[in-house]
């Protein structure tokens, strides 16, 4: 008997029948460090970052969770964001665009927006508002002012969690839920939370080059925070 309710949904979505893909009908994204066992994805023991959906998110410092629209935001269902019996892409309850958007109101991104404070996330006095601003709003100045260019939060953030991957993940390249979709940025893209910034390589699958420069590559940390 079930004591939790993802422990329901682990029984689909983990072990030997998830990685094989029999219980996932919808189209998975291919991020840099992949995988279709949902357990990996949440281990609090071993995964970089997780939402709390395994384990509940415990404040550390005055620096953690300062995006959450309330302190008592401790620890989510699946369900939260997921209709188990049918809903839309995914089955979320509220949609996401997981493409490249096209505006930057509240109402297009109502699933993150839910417990994330937009507020705060796209704060012009902060340098983690400003991030927000150049990618989600396309607010690049100094490096653009074309607005057009805006990606999605799924573009950068896996919204379950970045698996551990032997020899390949690190306290570093890891954190802040960042796992690039590769549709976005190739397959070479990392992240450096020590540095705030990542290094975008080659093309996406969709044919999209984030960053682009005359060799493929760039490295982009305009507003570096802690």
């Amino acid at each position: 008997m079930a004591s939790y309710e993802y422990e329901i949904c682990f029984r689909c979505h983990s072990g030997d029948a998830a990685l094989a893909g029999n219980y996932n009908t919808y189209p998975q994204v291919s991020r840099t460090f992949g995988s279709l066992d949902e357990r990996e994805r949440f281990d609090w023991g071993s995964a970089k970052s997780w939402h709390p959906v395994a384990k509940e998110f415990v404040r550390v410092g005055n620096s953690q969770g300062l995006s959450l629209k309330s302190a008592s935001m401790t620890m989510i269902y699946c369900n939260d964001c997921h209709d188990s019996h049918g809903s839309g892409s995914h089955l979320l309850r509220l949609e996401n665009p997981d493409t490249f958007s096209q505006g930057q109101s509240i109402s297009n991104y109502p699933l993150c927006y839910s417990c994330h404070d937009e507020t705060y996330l796209t704060s012009s006095a902060t340098n983690i508002g400003k991030l927000h601003r150049a990618h989600v709003w396309g607010q690049h100045n100094p490096l653009s002012t074309n607005s057009s260019y805006r990606a999605s939060c799924s573009a950068c953030h896996d919204p379950h969690g970045v698996p551990y991957k032997a020899g390949l993940t690190t306290s570093s390249n890891a954190l802040h839920l960042i796992n690039f979709d590769l549709r976005y940025a190739g397959s070479g893209s990392s992240y450096d939370a020590s540095t705030s910034s990542c290094l975008v390589t080659g093309t996406g699958t969709s044919g999209l080059s984030c960053h682009p420069t005359t060799t493929g590559t760039a490295s982009f940390n305009p507003y570096p925070y802690p």
